[in-house]
């Protein structure tokens, strides 16, 4: 599951076994493949921290509007609706591409924040 989440990048691979070695997927209720949310989870609260380290942060409106951005797919300023100074914080961020839509989180890591939101808000 680590690889499989990782997208064949070392950063969250790293991040996911850690996971898996402290025990998360086996703490969540089932076997551990029925718990990728709860590692994915773990690994994008794990990235967020080494981005707000390397940022200064806007009010935890950032972190929303990145969720959100890897959730949609790709979005504008309008989308986004946090404001010009938390797109333009997001445009800086390595992890997010400028595209003909605006602005989109890279692989793997906007799967994992888009299981990550799954698994914290099920639809069921």
């Amino acid at each position: 599951m680590a690889v499989r989440l990782a997208g064949g990048y070392p950063l969250p691979a790293a991040l996911a076994a850690r996971e898996f070695l402290a025990g998360t997927p086996a703490d969540a209720p089932g076997a551990p493949a029925d718990a990728p949310g709860a590692v994915a989870d773990a690994v994008t609260e794990e990235v967020l921290g080494r981005l707000d380290r390397e940022r200064p942060r806007s009010g935890g409106r950032d972190r929303h509007a990145l969720r959100l951005l890897a959730t949609v797919g790709a979005g504008d300023e309008r989308l986004l609706t946090a404001g010009p100074e938390v797109f333009s914080a997001l445009a800086a961020w390595g992890l997010v591409r400028r595209g003909p839509l605006g602005l989109a989180v890279r692989e793997p890591y906007r799967s994992l924040f888009e299981l990550a939101y799954a698994w914290r808000r099920p639809a069921c």
